[in-house]
């Protein structure tokens, strides 16, 4: 069973009580879990990627790094300098550059994240798909 935790995103440079509050939130989920997804933008690292990869826990927490919107790159050759670039920076798991949009690699990186979780017993009954009512999630839908 795998229990997957979508975090906001993170809000660097922002003041409001509402953003540090989102930021924490981020960088807190990201520990005590088996498995990180990071994921970035293709040909697009910023400051904040930098920040948050700085911030990704340093002990045996396996970190898989994602890239997504590769089908809006037209020279793909500029991709695997990209991969060796943000590779040099830490050691990852796995390195799958994918396209949400168009499902490329969705497939090895549902593979990827599936091997890199340890054997456990179930905390969920396994018809459960969220932690939320099904009336809050139809709250998110409106």
């Amino acid at each position: 069973q795998a229990l997957l935790v979508d975090t906001p995103g993170f809000h660097r440079g922002h003041k409001r009580a509402l953003n540090r509050h989102m930021n924490r939130l981020a960088l807190s989920s990201l520990y005590g879990v088996d498995t990180v997804l990071f994921m970035v933008e293709a040909l697009k690292w910023q400051e904040e990627d930098d920040f948050i990869l700085e911030k990704l826990p340093k002990d045996e927490t396996k970190i898989i790094l994602t890239i997504n919107k590769v089908d809006r790159i037209s020279n793909k050759q500029e991709l695997l300098p990209f991969i060796k670039k943000i590779s040099s920076k830490k050691e990852f798991l796995d390195v799958i550059p994918i396209s949400a949009l168009k499902g490329f690699n969705i497939k090895e990186l549902e593979e990827s994240m599936f091997d890199s979780l340890p054997q456990g017993e179930h905390l969920y009954p396994h018809d459960q798909v969220a932690d939320m009512s099904e009336r809050f999630l139809s709250s998110e839908v409106i």
